[in-house]
């Protein structure tokens, strides 16, 4: 059976402003209309948890989420035994980038800051001063 709507009944009867006595009960039942498609029954797809990395913690250059620095995590808990804070594992990670094999340097050239090199390039990890690239060399002459 097909549905029919008051935007329909307007249609077919012409009535376009507020419906005034007959017009309120229209009965069309020979209007030739397309019957209703039934849509198809779409399952929503279950989303994949992804784990958030924050940019700070990833190698500047391949994007890939560094590994943490057990030694360093350890030597801390060493030091902070019976203390009642401790360290936040997640902070600490390694200065190498084991995949491209970028290192983490302590002067930028531009603003002197830490930065990541590799290959003669250097960039920020985070938020940096904007300098992306070669070191100028001073020309003394």
């Amino acid at each position: 059976m097909t549905l029919i709507n008051n935007k329909m009944k307007q249609f077919a009867k012409g009535n376009w402003g507020k419906p005034k006595g007959l017009e309120k009960v229209v009965k069309l039942r020979h209007l030739d209309i397309e019957p209703r498609q039934v849509p198809r029954n779409k399952k929503k797809r279950k989303k994949k948890k992804q784990k958030y990395v924050y940019q700070g913690h990833c190698c500047p250059f391949c994007r890939r989420e560094l590994p943490l620095d057990e030694n360093f995590i350890a030597k801390k808990k060493k030091e902070l035994a019976g203390k009642p804070y401790g360290i936040w594992e997640e902070m600490h990670r390694v200065a190498n980038c084991p995949k491209c094999k970028a290192f983490e340097i302590q002067e930028c050239p531009a603003c002197k800051r830490k930065t990541w090199y590799r290959q003669g390039w250097h960039k920020h990890q985070v938020l940096g001063c904007g300098f992306e690239g070669k070191k100028l060399e001073d020309s003394k002459s």
